[in-house]
């Protein structure tokens, strides 16, 4: 499987997350990194949709684990924040093999 590679300063940000990552995720060990300041629209989001999509009951909280792979175009549609980057690297859901990064492209 190839590197996740930042777009804009082409670092590996499963090794060590740069300052353009917003989130990297892998359905075969959870979320490993989103950035602080997007992770609370991030969990709403993520949450909405594994709700209607009968994957978390009311009052079960989000874990970890919940980043929604199968659902990631739905995921990108609706978390609308300016200027990211988003990139599936490589797709085989529900193998346990996908990965599917953000990045924001212009830092201000």
């Amino acid at each position: 499987m190839d590197n996740v590679i930042c777009p804009v300063c082409g670092c590996e940000p499963f090794d060590e997350p740069c300052e353009h990552t917003v989130y990297v995720a892998a359905n075969e060990c959870g979320l490993i990194y989103i950035a602080e300041q997007y992770r609370s629209q991030y969990e709403t989001v993520v949450e909405q949709i594994l709700k209607e999509h009968g994957e978390l009951e009311e009052g079960d909280s989000l874990s970890d684990e919940d980043f929604p792979c199968d659902y990631a175009g739905e995921l990108q549609d609706r978390l609308k924040i300016e200027s990211i980057v988003y990139e599936t690297v490589y797709g085989m859901p529900p193998s346990g093999l996908t990965v599917y990064a953000a990045f924001i492209e212009n830092i201000k």
